[in-house]
């Protein structure tokens, strides 16, 4: 297969190089309609709350894994080097931007703008169960305790940028 200039410009992959790999992992673009897709069957095959319920889960689970994937790159700086880390995971995977992350005595904030999971629909709460959940299990990971995430703000609902609050499980 040939792709020519005018098929690139128009957003076309070049798969001459197939498999596509980013930083040397196998990647697989998943565009907003499949997106879209996915979260559509998934409620309708499961139920609203089941769904919710299962991308929370596997969120939690990827994000313990991740960071034990990646436990050997942090340092032990905590929220700072989490965020620095996080807000360049975001952009380079295309979840988001880290738009603020603020540390108000045990609680932790932090907002997304542009939150891929909550992008693609509209609802009246909160959307992102995924991302909560992969905040959750990086975190508990993170700081060696059991934290409880909830979303504060969602632009399903017409907020202007996803906002997570991080706290303690006491």
């Amino acid at each position: 297969m040939t792709v020519n200039k005018a098929d690139q410009s128009a957003g076309y992959v070049d798969v001459r190089g197939f498999p596509i790999f980013y930083r040397g992992n196998r990647v697989a673009i998943v565009n907003y309609d499949i997106l879209r897709i996915l979260i559509e069957e998934s409620k309708k095959a499961l139920g609203d709350e089941a769904a919710r319920s299962l991308a929370y889960h596997l969120g939690v689970v990827t994000g313990r894994r991740f960071h034990d994937l990646l436990s050997n790159k942090f340092c032990g700086g905590g929220v700072e080097e989490f965020a620095e880390f996080f807000s360049r995971f975001m952009l380079e995977h295309g979840w988001g931007r880290l738009s603020a992350i603020d540390l108000k005595g045990e609680d932790l904030l932090i907002e997304i703008d542009d939150l891929f999971e909550c992008s693609v629909q509209v609802s009246g709460r909160p959307t992102s169960s995924f991302t909560l959940g992969f905040i959750e299990g990086f975190m508990n990971r993170l700081l060696g305790v059991r934290v409880v995430v909830k979303e504060v703000d969602c632009i399903s609902t017409g907020g202007e940028r996803c906002i997570f609050k991080v706290y303690p499980l006491k």
